[in-house]
């Protein structure tokens, strides 16, 4: 009897702490839910109570109000699905469940489709033949960061697999990178760059960034990508040559490889032209819906050349303008008006020459705010980059960067709310008469100046 008695003594402190854990999952999931419809029974309320009163702008505050009750409502279902994931997949923790609250929380509007984009990719499901998905999603809906750790933690892909990112520039694969790895902590997983093209590929990465012209030498030794599950094209707008150059070989692996799947995705593209090119694979289009911000444009008028010349002599007057109208509403109390200015110009010398010249002017007009001037570009080191995302210093208002199209696609910079595009970039030509590529100043296109805009709803509205 003595040994009966131990023996189920034994058995209940063994499976005490577990039932501790799952008592402790189990109140964290049912804290993160009443947190959450706390937050939309107040939006509920205010909407009821708008259509009670009547008044003037009922009908687009209640259009809004009722967006965002259907958003948040479809959001925790999402949640739910993916706790239920976890559970079945013997995921389920509590620093996975503290991360999936974050991303919850985040209001990225990616996070909508995640429970869509999972079935149509995921091998078990009657969609198993749906092997290229066109994702359409706004700028700033998170699909740059938060695709690929779909693909990762979901389990779309064998264990044994990687994610592989194509994206359009260097700076932009190392950006990401740095981001996703944070966010991949929970899951005891990491992100790693590959951008040039003497550094072999990290073989402890889950999610690995490359940029096109990178991946073509890639494909050199590893015709069939045998160590990726999943390739994602991110931002296939912007038709590269070296970025068709990869799709093309990739639709030939995709005929050699039926494991294989690819994900295209962009905020402004004809997705119709890559819906037609995959079609034997089996296409599916799933579309972002929900800008977060708002963003208001405005256009300056001038001569059919004149802006093509003076380009950072305008782009600055407006930059000091901008400044000046920030200033003066902080002073009166409107704090929520100031945000930093996002400069687009052509090179590292625009950026160099408009660093310069801003000091001279607004020293000029005894500007009475101290403000954080900043380039980014490709040709920048780690350190410098870094110095970008970082808070802005303590005794100044704002800042001002002064960019490349480097800062076009994919980034986020915090603070951002207002954009100054020059609209021209250096491109790449072809110089048929010397037969070399060459860098040509040209106007941009409407879907990057599109982008462009895009940086300033990021984190508010813009």
């Amino acid at each position: 009897m003595k040994k009966a008695v131990d023996g189920s003594n034994s058995t209940s402190h063994q499976f005490a702490p577990k039932q501790k854990e799952e008592d402790r999952l189990a109140h964290r999931f049912q804290e993160i839910v009443s947190q959450y419809m706390s937050k939309t029974d107040e939006i509920v309320k205010e909407y009821e109570a708008m259509r009670e009163g009547g008044s003037a702008n009922l009908g687009g505050q209640c259009v809004e109000l009722r967006r965002q009750i259907n958003n948040r409502r479809q959001r925790l279902e999402v949640f739910a699905n993916v706790v239920n994931r976890l559970k079945q997949n013997g995921e389920y923790n509590i620093l996975r469940l503290n991360s999936e609250s974050s991303r919850l929380n985040s209001n990225l509007p990616i996070y909508n489709i995640r429970r869509n984009f999972i079935t149509t990719l995921d091998g078990s499901t009657i969609s198993r033949r749906c092997r290229v998905v066109v994702l359409v999603a706004d700028t700033g809906a998170g699909k740059s960061t938060q695709l690929p750790q779909y693909v990762a933690i979901d389990q779309i892909i064998p264990s044994d697999k990687r994610v592989l990112c194509i994206v359009p520039r260097k700076l932009t694969g190392v950006m990401l990178a740095r981001h996703v790895s944070v966010e991949l902590k929970s899951s005891r997983l990491s992100a790693a760059a590959c951008v040039d093209s003497t550094v072999p590929v990290d073989p402890n990465a889950k999610v690995v960034f490359m940029a096109a012209k990178r991946l073509l030498v890639e494909l050199d030794t590893n015709p069939d990508l045998r160590d990726f599950g999943c390739v994602i094209m991110d931002e296939a707008h912007e038709r590269t040559i070296d970025g068709d150059l990869c799709l093309g070989m990739i639709k030939e692996i995709l005929h050699r490889r039926e494991d294989l799947k690819l994900v295209i995705t962009s905020a402004t593209m004809d997705e119709k032209v890559f819906e037609g090119y995959f079609d034997e694979f089996g296409v599916k289009r799933i579309e972002v819906e929900g800008r977060e911000y708002p963003v208001e444009i405005k256009y300056e008028v001038a001569g059919s050349e004149e802006w093509k010349y003076n380009y950072i002599e305008r782009a600055l007057n407006k930059v000091v303008q901008i400044c000046g109208v920030m200033l003066d509403k902080w002073l009166s109390g409107e704090s929520e008006a100031v945000g930093h200015i996002l400069v687009f110009l052509t090179s590292p010398s625009d950026t160099r020459l408009a660093e310069k010249r801003l000091l001279e002017m607004l020293k000029a007009i005894d500007h009475r705010a101290h403000i954080e001037i900043l380039s980014l570009h490709g040709r920048m080191t780690s350190d410098e980059q870094r110095d970008i995302f970082e808070p802005c210093h303590p005794q100044c208002l704002h800042k001002i960067i002064f960019a490349t199209n480097v800062a076009e696609t994919s980034l986020t910079i915090p603070g951002v709310r207002y954009v100054v595009d020059c609209g021209l970039a250096n491109v790449k030509k072809y110089d048929a008469k010397r037969q070399i590529s060459v860098l040509r100043r040209c106007a941009i296109s409407k879907s990057e100046a599109k982008q462009r805009a895009g940086r300033a709803r990021r984190v508010q509205q813009g």
